[in-house]
């Protein structure tokens, strides 16, 4: 499953979960420049290194913008990016909210 979003400040956040080769996450930050092209890319993911792939712990793999750091590093770096729920679940932080103006019925 891959996702893209759309960030407040106009960039994205593209997220894509693996469940199938290394369950974990994956996420790419990016801004596009005046022709379209990604700049300022920060890359981070997380892989599960047991089957308990609901609980992040200290033996997975963390990485952000190419180094391998521990779940603390990461859990800071990724706070400008990420947020936690109240029920433990990581959300994109200040994506756009969307209005549906109106719905298309039969």
């Amino acid at each position: 499953m891959s996702e893209y979003h759309l960030l407040e400040n106009g960039a994205f956040l593209f997220k894509e979960n693996d469940r199938f080769e290394n369950y974990g996450e994956y996420y790419e930050y990016f801004e596009l420049d005046a022709s379209g092209e990604p700049i300022n890319e920060v890359k981070f993911s997380w892989v599960s290194r047991d089957t308990d792939y609901w609980t992040y712990q200290e033996k997975d793999i963390y990485e952000f913008d190419g180094q391998i750091c521990t779940y603390e590093e990461w859990y800071a770096l990724t706070r400008k990016y990420l947020r936690t729920t109240v029920t433990g679940d990581e959300e994109v932080r200040n994506e756009v909210e969307w209005t549906r103006y109106c719905t298309f019925k039969h």
